[in-house]
């Protein structure tokens, strides 16, 4: 898995990737001005399966995004987390995972480690703790328990759009068509920073370019966050086409 960050991320935000990349047997680059196609690109490059993308709020880091190396967005998770000033001592080549939370149980398939019911040593611990998804740590072939930890606030799966009630949370991609894909390039590079520094208290947004189209997904916890996600994705792709005199 390749592991990269919004753009200019704090210390913590660089050391928690370096922290996964080394505990995961993962690639860690810095995001630099690279774009989302740029970074699936250089995953395509590493032979890496997935992307990982960390964001951060107030330079902690608050949400991992985990994209197929198409561009696919597989998961999205809500985090705090508790770095390592130490080596994890964890060997990857032998890392399973063993899985008390279900719904979790997918990160067996994204990281690309065994599914197993138990294990002693070498291994990442998903357990259900109070008021939170899930508890992550990592235990290492000592069996110990490493500084590292995940802790998972919430978590989105893509590609449903759920609304039950106004209080209830929303879920929706939205495809907007372009004449061409040089103008979809245009206006997605122009926006995509918007979309990464965006706060995401109530509300998380992910952008992907595909050829001539741009896709908004959206996960919100009711319709006045989801409504104001929305008006502010009309409002960046707005600017954006009038800077650079376009249409759609």
């Amino acid at each position: 898995m390749l592991i990269s960050t919004s753009r200019k991320p704090s210390q913590k935000t660089r050391k928690f990737c370096k922290n996964l990349a080394h505990a995961t047997g993962s690639t860690s680059v810095n995001r630099g001005k690279s774009n989302m196609r740029e970074l699936l690109l250089k995953a395509l490059e590493l032979d890496e399966h997935n992307l990982a993308i960390v964001n951060e709020i107030k330079g902690n880091p608050s949400r991992v995004t985990f994209y197929s190396n198409k561009g696919e967005i597989l998961l999205i998770i809500l985090i705090g987390v508790t770095t390592s000033n130490e080596r994890c001592h964890i060997l990857p080549k032998n890392l399973k995972i063993v899985s008390k939370v279900e719904k979790l149980n997918v990160l067996s398939e994204i990281l690309g480690f065994e599914l197993v019911d138990k294990a002693s040593e070498n291994y990442i611990l998903i357990s259900k703790e109070d008021d939170l998804i899930a508890k992550i740590n990592f235990v290492n072939k000592f069996g110990d328990k490493t500084d590292l930890q995940i802790n998972v606030k919430k978590d989105f799966r893509w590609g449903i759009m759920n609304v039950d009630s106004p209080l209830e949370s929303i879920k929706s991609d939205i495809a907007i068509e372009f004449e061409n894909q040089k103008q979809a390039k245009i206006i997605y590079e122009s926006i995509i920073l918007e979309f990464e520094t965006a706060p995401d208290y109530r509300s998380s947004m992910s952008l992907t370019l595909d050829e001539s189209r741009i896709l908004i997904r959206i996960d919100a916890e009711d319709s006045t966050s989801f409504r104001a996600s929305v008006n502010s994705a009309i409002k960046w792709i707005k600017l954006s086409l009038e800077i650079n005199n376009l249409t759609i």
